[in-house]
């Protein structure tokens, strides 16, 4: 389907993510949303937030990645159109990025530049997108703002936000 050898290794597999869905478009067509997810999300009432979303919402990530980075490995819900199965492949590096053997964290805000991220916020930027974050933040969020690992996650959040960390690990407060 996507025209490139993949040497297939586990973190190899996450560079796939965003492409998941347009790879099984029999199952996708299946199903009004679809997405990915890291193995440690504690989801809550998954069926509560998407029944909270309006007609005309397309994207869902975790209240922490809202409204940027947007796009995260651990988890992302996109309704099941043919503009979002297929919005990873406007990143101009992917068939690169696949066939390269390392992880080149495709599924990442941090990855390959532009990132999934930076195609899915300037979607929305360009009001070709409608993301919603999640109403209350996931067992996920919460551990990354306290436990310093994603410091340069919070400091990109800070900074695209003009907001000040204040607490010594990259934690943001307003």
């Amino acid at each position: 389907h996507l025209g490139v050898s993949i040497r297939l290794t586990h973190r190899k597999m996450c560079d796939l993510k965003p492409t998941w869905p347009a790879l099984f478009p029999e199952l996708a067509r299946l199903h009004e949303w679809v997405g990915f997810s890291d193995l440690d999300v504690v989801y809550g009432d998954l069926d509560g937030e998407i029944a909270r979303l309006q007609e005309g919402d397309e994207l869902l990530v975790p209240a922490g990645m809202y409204p940027q980075p947007l796009a995260n490995g651990n988890l992302m819900l996109f309704r099941s159109t043919h503009k979002l199965l297929h919005a990873w492949e406007r990143i101009p590096g992917w068939r690169t990025a696949l066939a390269d053997p390392r992880y080149r964290a495709l599924d990442e805000w941090w990855g390959v530049r532009p990132s999934f991220s930076d195609i899915l916020y300037d979607m929305t930027l360009d009001g070709n997108l409608v993301a919603r974050p999640t109403a209350r933040p996931l067992v996920v969020d919460v551990i990354n703002l306290f436990s310093g690992k994603d410091r340069a996650a919070q400091q990109e959040v800070a900074f695209s936000r003009r907001e000040v960390p204040l607490d010594g690990l990259g934690a943001t407060f307003n």
